[in-house]
C-alpha cells in the first residue's frame, strides 16, 4: 500500500509563498493531493503572519485554507529529543510536525535546522524546500496561481 505523504510546511515556506504570486514555494500547492497532504501548524500561522506586509495576509488566508491545521503542543507535552539542539520557537514547530503525522518537515531555515537535513526525527524527514517532493511526485500544473 503506497500512502501519502504529509509534508509540514514551515513559517518561511508560507511566507515565500504569500509574498509573491509567481514564488517558487507555490508549487508546493500544485502537488496532486494523492501524493501529498499539505500540514502546517497555528504557531507558523501566526509567525508568517507576524512576518509579512499587511497587504499580502489575504493571500496567506488562501494558503492557509488549503492547508491540514495541526495544534502546536503545549511544552509539557513536547517528545523529549536530547539530541536535537533548537532554539524553543523551532522546537515547537518540530513539535508540532511529529504531533501532526508528518512525514516531512519543509523549512528554508538552515541556520537551525540545516544540521538536520536529510535526518528522520521521530518518523519525520527535515528537508529544505528544494529537495521536495520526490522526483516520481505528480504535479497538477506547474503554473498554478492562487490569488
Amino acid at each position: 500500500m503506497i500512502t501519502a505523504d504529509q509534508p509540514f510546511l514551515d513559517a518561511n515556506i508560507l511566507f515565500s509563498a504569500a509574498l509573491a504570486p509567481n514564488a517558487r514555494m507555490r508549487r508546493l500547492w500544485a502537488l496532486d493531493p494523492a501524493p501529498a497532504t499539505l500540514m502546517t501548524s497555528d504557531q507558523t500561522i501566526m509567525e508568517a503572519r507576524r512576518n509579512l506586509p499587511l497587504l499580502t495576509h489575504p493571500a496567506l488566508l488562501q494558503l492557509v485554507e488549503q492547508l491540514t491545521m495541526v495544534l502546536t503542543p503545549p511544552r509539557d507535552l513536547w517528545i523529549p529529543l536530547p539530541t536535537i539542539a533548537l532554539p524553543d520557537d523551532d522546537m515547537a514547530i518540530l513539535q508540532a510536525a511529529i504531533a501532526g503525522g508528518a512525514t516531512h518537515l519543509l523549512t528554508g531555515n538552515r541556520r537551525h535546522f540545516g544540521p538536520y537535513f536529510g535526518i528522520q526525527i521521530d518518523g519525520l524527514v527535515i528537508l529544505p524546500p528544494a529537495a521536495y517532493p520526490p522526483p516520481d511526485a505528480r504535479v497538477a500544473s506547474p503554473d498554478l496561481r492562487l490569488g
